[in-house]
């Protein structure tokens, strides 16, 4: 079904307004006229216009200003009308964005010729435009086609007319070829020059000064004399891949591979000692006097949504450790008890999944703690400044299948954040990037009664009060 446009006549003639009317009527045209500004601005709240005819002499607010006023919020296209021989303008009138014009007095035959070709034009770069909507990268700006805005280098979003913008478009699809003012006026405005029309270079010269194109020496946009114009510039396209909803990917760890083992603390809150000496005074009797350090592989963490690998030929007694991790920001060296805040960049959770029967065979942790796929990290790292306090004072629980095991607070750990950047500053530097997991409370499966260990489809989720929760299950 054919679309029938609707012509807005803009003119405080009421004798132009009612023949141009009748005119576009009869040769299929909808339209609605308004004798000033104040009405027009009523007439576009109520009635979608296809192209509006305009008149830049009326009275109050001239057409000039009100074009201004409605390209704030809508790009329908605009046909002035000026006096005869006023130049000014007209070229004011192209500099502003209009899509053409024609002197009074006029024929109206060559109204319903340029109505047609503008709309012709922008119907069919519309068509054009659909398809082609890949960011276009030239000399440190992007031309977003998606958006229809132009970006500086300097992150400075430009706004352009719609010549403006289809120009420049030219240019980009045609960069380091000459282009004629003839060829570009076709493009832009759908009509041929006639002599002594100027009316491109004008919006060349606007287009210079939105790109920051020195207009006397210009490097982007140069004049060929007695040819046209050429982009002397490279343009490549800039392929962006479209965003995709959340539950659609596979979130990564937010620190996939750490570029060295995570230093970790081992029997950190009192009631997690209890229940570890417990099960084997042997393997984890500790007077607290100094924290005990010890350090983790890590091949690739796991993400959220991962696997925790059962390593079933290796490992009887899998087990869970629901942890706060520190990340720091910058190098530690010889940080002073009480200044530790500054170099920490964020925190996520750790679960440091451990073997137990491993653990205890071999009378130290390593081996037991660092097997492929026994450090899920995750979902996130939430950044220093969004806590309150320092060391933060967070909720932490960990769950089996559903059923609560770990419930406690970072504020019960014995030896806080504080304490253990500064010690181990002392000795060694701590380089950004550096992860700390600050040991687990109590309620892991080694201190259950009789002792529960992981199988193969059990789900562990660790929460942290504030940064969220990690999930993974056993395989």
């Amino acid at each position: 079904m054919n679309t029938i446009h609707t012509i807005c006549i803009v003119d405080d003639d009421e004798e132009i307004r009612s023949l141009l009317s009748d005119y576009l009527r009869r040769n299929g045209f909808s339209t609605c006229t308004a004798g000033n500004a104040a009405e027009f601005l009523e007439i576009q709240r109520r009635v979608p216009c296809s192209l509006i005819v305009m008149d830049i002499m009326l009275p109050g607010m001239n057409g000039l200003e009100l074009f201004r006023t409605l390209r704030a919020e809508s790009t329908v296209p605009v046909i002035f009308l000026t006096a005869l021989g006023d130049i000014t303008d007209r070229i004011v009138g192209l500099e502003l964005g209009a899509d053409d014009y024609l002197s009074k007095p006029f024929e109206p035959r060559e109204l319903l010729a340029r109505i047609r070709t503008v709309l012709r034009r922008t119907e069919g770069s519309a068509r054009r435009d659909q398809p082609e909507t890949t960011p276009l990268q030239f000399a440190g700006w992007l031309l977003d086609r998606s958006a229809r805005h132009l970006v500086a280098p300097d992150g400075v979003v430009v706004s352009l007319s719609g010549t403006e913008y289809r120009l420049l478009e030219i240019f980009l699809q045609n960069p380091q070829r000459v282009l004629s003012r003839d060829e570009l006026l076709e493009r832009t405005q759908g009509r041929n020059a006639v002599p002594y029309d100027r009316s491109i270079d004008v919006q060349i010269s606007r287009l210079r000064t939105r790109l920051r194109d020195n207009g006397r020496e210009p490097q982007l946009i140069k004049t060929v004399r007695g040819d046209g114009y050429v982009l002397a510039t490279d343009v490549r396209p800039q392929f962006v891949r479209p965003a995709l909803p959340v539950d659609a990917v596979q979130l990564q760890s937010p620190i996939p591979c750490p570029a060295q083992d995570v230093v970790c603390l081992g029997i950190n809150y009192m009631a997690h000692s209890d229940e570890a000496e417990k099960y084997s005074a042997d393997a984890f009797a500790t007077k607290h006097q100094d924290a005990i350090y010890f350090s983790k592989r890590v091949t690739r963490a796991v993400p959220d949504g991962g696997f925790i690998e059962a390593h079933t030929d290796l490992v009887k007694k899998l087990d869970y450790e629901c942890e706060l991790a520190v990340v720091l920001g910058r190098d530690a060296k010889d940080v002073p008890a009480g200044q530790t805040r500054d170099y920490v960049f964020g925190y996520t959770i750790l679960n440091d999944v451990s073997a137990r029967d491993v653990q205890t065979a071999h009378k130290q942790w390593y081996f037991g703690k660092s097997l492929d796929g026994f450090t899920p990290i995750g979902p996130c790292i939430v950044t220093a400044d969004e806590f309150d306090t320092y060391p933060p004072k967070l909720g932490i629980r960990s769950f089996v299948n559903g059923e609560k095991r770990q419930d406690s607070n970072t504020r019960l750990q014995i030896f806080d954040i504080d304490h253990v950047i500064h010690e181990l500053s002392q000795g060694m530097t701590l380089k950004a990037g550096t992860i700390i997991a600050t040991g687990t409370p109590a309620g892991v499966g080694m201190g259950m009664d009789p002792p529960q260990f992981l199988q193969p489809g059990d789900t562990v989720r660790c929460e942290i009060d504030g940064i969220g929760s990690l999930t993974n299950t056993v395989r």
